[in-house]
């Protein structure tokens, strides 16, 4: 129950996230100037997202059937590469 409640919540932040990302012209490129982390994935993330809208989903389709699903398939893969990253030792 605990992790349903978790992704839920999780679920709802992301569909606030597209809202703002899908917001008029205007409003869009007001915000965007608020926006961390101006980077190329980002600028993809948004962009995939403004795609999506387009083709006629809607924040909450975007959110729990297009970002979840695949941020939740990223898991296992990033869990590796980290588990597999050589950490230096400390110890003399």
């Amino acid at each position: 129950m605990v992790s349903k409640k978790l992704s839920t919540m999780l679920g709802k932040l992301i569909e606030a996230n597209v809202k703002t990302i899908t917001a008029t012209a205007i409003a869009s490129t007001f915000i965007d100037g608020f926006r961390e982390n101006h980077n190329a994935l980002a600028d993809y993330g948004i962009h995939m997202i403004r795609r999506l809208v387009e083709s006629g989903l809607g924040p909450y389709e975007i959110a729990f059937s297009q970002v979840m699903p695949t941020a939740i398939a990223m898991v296992p893969n990033q869990s590796q590469v980290v588990s597999e990253t050589q950490i230096p030792s400390t110890h003399c």
